[in-house]
């Protein structure tokens, strides 16, 4: 895997974790509720679990990661103290008076450093961390090849869709001979496959499930629309920017049923494919790609809100700073990557409260979390580490700025996304955590 996939990888991963899925009633964009359900922000211990999934079933099996190196700061920046995950992966001590951050750091066989460092938490648990690896001894994948030509001769107007949750296998199927891998989850347990026929302007949808579990490895499945039912509405998103891609889908316990995505010039209208009760999101993002000294500037805005049962039509206010992020971003990418000391605060953009940092490097992948208004140290790392670092370059730098819930203080957030990371949280609690808005900066710097 390359370090830029990695880094994505990263990023994804922790909008997850800070966001979850399940149900939600939405009032203002971007928060709801109080966050009461879910016990408050704890300082008196520090904790978490790493574990490494395999890049070939990235939802796959879980293994614990006994030798990763926790590194405890003080706040200037300086090494207070170093332990090492136990056999299980665990890590958990009493805070220490003086410690301020906390760095996770896992070095792969191929010598490639990767590094998770919470800026200044305001809750001792860190959750589940996360790494992949190139084993794949412990995925449990089949491959299924899906056959749609013939249906695509008879219904031409109509295009394919595919969502798998134990994946991520989702999206447009452009070939009409197309396999998937697809590939059981940490509980070893294969989900359903969903197929998805939308039109490419006006007309009815369908929708069909099929049990990946009961079907035999290398097995083809040739559609027919007779197998398919009449399913789903179309969703017109409108918004302040111009929405170049977007994505709905309908809440489940296990992950998102009918996860359909639409790129703009590409697909059609946006699809939203209910199931009984269950809560309905739509998610819209716009995006431009600049030339700036530094390097290629890719920005993304983007929001996931609660869609009504009823809805036909949703307003998408997305945030709008790109102008200010970016040449605030400019300042903090120059001393992040110089390893100076600084400062930031970046509450005052769009209600934001959390700050995600991700620098890629040839040799190492670093991720910084904190709240959006910090201090962030020159962190110090143990000589070998830093040396390594030293020897490499760094083509990438990325900044995320993400708001839930208003009411909510850091301690609130990050102890929710602890709970969610372990797959511990209640529905109403994963509730909570449904609604959020972002906006990305990533730039790919010129060598």
């Amino acid at each position: 895997m390359s370090t830029k996939n990695y880094l994505l990888v990263l990023a994804v991963a922790a909008l997850v974790s800070a966001c979850g899925g399940g149900s939600s009633s939405e009032g203002t964009q971007g928060g709801n509720g109080s966050g009461s359900s879910i016990e408050t922000a704890d300082k008196t211990k520090i904790k978490l679990d790493a574990i490494v999934q395999s890049q070939y079933c990235s939802y796959g099996a879980e293994r614990p990661l006994s030798d990763v190196t926790v590194i405890l700061h003080n706040a200037d920046g300086k090494i207070h103290s170093r332990y090492t995950t136990d056999a299980n992966g665990h890590f958990e001590i009493n805070w220490p008076a003086g410690v301020t951050h906390v760095t996770a750091h896992w070095k792969t066989k191929y010598n490639h450093h990767f590094l998770k460092t919470e800026i200044a938490p305001a809750h001792g648990d860190l959750g589940k961390i996360s790494f992949l690896d190139d084993d794949s001894s412990s995925c449990n994948c089949k491959t299924i090849t899906i056959d749609s030509g013939d249906l695509r001769t008879a219904m031409p107007e109509y295009k394919v869709y595919r969502n798998y949750a134990s994946g991520a296998v989702s999206g447009r199927m452009s070939a009409a001979l197309q396999p998937l891998k697809l590939c059981a989850d940490a509980s070893n347990k294969f989900s359903v496959l969903q197929l998805m026929l939308a039109p490419n302007n006006t007309g009815p949808s369908y929708s069909r499930e099929i049990d990946v579990g009961s079907l035999a490895d290398q097995s083809t499945i040739k559609l027919a629309i007779g197998d398919f039912k009449q399913h789903g509405r179309a969703l017109n998103l409108t918004s302040n920017l111009p929405i170049s891609n977007s994505s709905a889908y309908t809440a489940s316990p296990t992950g998102r049923d009918f996860y359909f995505r639409a790129t703009v010039g590409i697909d059609g209208p946006q699809r939203l494919f209910e199931r009984g009760s269950q809560s309905q999101y739509a998610y819209a993002a716009s995006s431009t790609t600049d030339e700036t000294p530094q390097g290629s500037l890719f920005y993304l805005s983007s929001r996931r809100l609660n869609v009504d049962p009823a809805a036909s039509t949703l307003d998408v206010q997305l945030p709008d700073n790109k102008t200010a992020l970016t040449l605030r971003m400019q300042q903090l990418m120059s001393d992040v990557l110089s390893r100076k000391a600084t400062s930031v605060d970046f509450s005052g953009y769009s209600r934001y409260q959390t700050l995600d940092m991700y620098v890629a490097g040839s040799n190492f992948s670093w991720s910084l979390h904190g709240g959006a208004k910090l201090t962030i140290p020159e962190l110090e790392l143990p000589t070998a580490i830093q040396s390594d670092l030293n020897s490499g370059t760094t083509p990438s730098f990325q900044m995320q700025l993400s708001a839930l819930n208003p009411a909510w203080s850091l301690g609130t957030i990050q102890q929710k996304q602890a709970v969610s990371s372990r797959g511990q949280a209640t529905p109403e609690q994963v509730a909570e955590l449904s609604t959020w808005s972002t906006e990305l900066l990533d730039v790919t710097i010129n060598p």
